[in-house]
């Protein structure tokens, strides 16, 4: 069970961040009426049942509307040769090309115990 709600969880993530370019939640707020600074929802909050019903019409159309342009995308990168950096695009803010990738290099447990204080010193509070 806990295995199943993990990999659902990390299935829901990797589309979120898929999603993050879409501004889905842009186009929610573009489609709220009213509002104000000091109460962005307040127009929200006084809708009665049927102009609710009104609004998330309008949002599940805009939202198709950003998700088939989306789409578009999707395919063009596929006919293009583009199909891995489209993949990758979820994970771009983590992940660099490998042209970027650092071989990583491990120190000695001294060096963990010491510390920046080992290293560069203690800091001085008299900067002038």
């Amino acid at each position: 069970a806990f295995e199943s709600r993990h990999v659902r969880e990390w299935e829901v993530a990797l589309k979120e961040q898929a999603l993050a370019g879409v501004h889905v939640l842009r186009a929610v707020a573009e489609l709220l009426p009213g509002g104000s600074p000091e109460t962005p929802l307040a127009d929200l909050e006084g809708m009665d049942g049927a102009a609710l019903r009104t609004f998330c019409r309008r949002v599940v159309a805009g939202v198709e509307a950003l998700l088939r342009k989306q789409q578009e995308l999707l395919r063009d990168g596929r006919r293009q040769g583009d199909g891995d950096k489209m993949a990758e695009q979820g994970n771009s803010k983590f992940a660099q090309g490998e042209e970027v990738l650092r071989e990583a290099r491990f120190g000695k447990m001294e060096d963990f115990t010491t510390g920046l204080v080992g290293k560069i010193g203690l800091p001085n509070p008299r900067l002038m």
